[in-house]
């Protein structure tokens, strides 16, 4: 998802808590929930925690993604093909 599209789901989100809070009752609708939601997820998924309502900053597209198992397979592998000595078992447990 592009930085652009990210900012309208961070505008929307802003405006649709504005919304969803009316002199201090809520007024929830289905629609404006699962709008609300949407949103929320994409704007916590792609905007850094630190960032304010006026100046966003975007986490990096590639960082998005999860790391998980670009970041595990040369571990796999290393354990899988590595002699299985204390030394390279340590080595490998930390690494991970």
């Amino acid at each position: 998802m592009s930085d652009s599209e990210v900012l309208k789901h961070v505008k929307s989100n802003q405006d649709l808590k504005k919304k969803l809070v009316l002199n201090g009752t809520m007024e929830v609708t289905t629609k404006d929930k699962s709008e609300y939601l949407k949103s929320f997820y994409i704007a916590q998924g792609a905007v850094k925690p630190s960032s304010t309502d006026d100046q966003v900053e975007f986490i990096p597209r590639l960082l998005r993604m999860s790391g998980f198992l670009p970041a595990q397979i040369p571990i796999t592998f290393g354990m899988l093909l590595s002699a299985p000595t204390v030394k390279n078992t340590v080595f490998f447990q930390i690494l991970n």
